[in-house]
């Protein structure tokens, strides 16, 4: 049986890789937002004729979704980089992967459309369902999408109990990195995931 893990779980074993000086904490982002971008090349038909719109919250789960995004961009899709605040979140990142700041926009700013792909990198493990209210509008926007990959957990939904205290995802495809969670098997997270 594998193991279903709370935030606490995995922040312990990405302490104990991290100690053990077998890989940094972002060697650990670069190996998960590269897989997300593996993942979106080889499942989503026509890759090279979409649009992937990425949404890169304020914590890790961001930095993920922009390296993500580099990846995508590495290998010739066409990628959007969305951002809360784009002139200060995650600009060490931004600027160790030299991400053109053209692809970079303003949250704010993103359109659905039907035929484009959504990632999801607004909230990781970490989110508590505090101070939603801020980002619950652009979780509503994204949501009227089908075609949604969350990174990790569903965006809005705690990663502990599966709840939920406003709006949330609901993804077509959520990328449990290392291992599910329980909010993979619990109340919203479980028809979100």
């Amino acid at each position: 049986m594998l193991p279903v893990l709370t935030s606490i779980d995995v922040y312990k074993i990405d302490s104990y890789i991290i100690s053990s000086k077998d890989y940094s904490i972002e060697k650990i982002m670069d190996n998960a937002g590269r897989l997300v971008a593996q993942f979106i090349i080889e499942n989503i038909n026509n890759i090279f004729n979409k649009n992937i719109n990425i949404i890169a919250g304020p914590g890790k789960n961001g930095i993920d979704a922009i390296i993500c995004h580099f990846y995508l961009l590495y290998y010739g899709i066409s990628s959007k980089l969305y951002l809360f605040k784009p002139e200060i979140k995650h600009d060490s990142i931004i600027k160790r992967y030299n991400i053109i700041k053209n692809s970079i926009y303003d949250v704010k700013d993103i359109v659905i459309n039907t035929d484009d792909w959504y990632v999801d990198g607004i909230f990781g493990i970490g989110f508590k369902c505090k101070a939603i209210s801020k980002y619950n509008n652009i979780i509503e926007k994204i949501d009227k999408s089908s075609n949604i990959i969350s990174i990790d957990t569903p965006s809005g939904i705690n990663c502990d109990n599966g709840q939920n205290k406003g709006s949330y995802i609901k993804a077509k495809y959520t990328l449990a990195l290392g291992y599910l969670k329980l909010v993979h098997l619990l109340e919203a997270g479980l028809d979100a995931s």
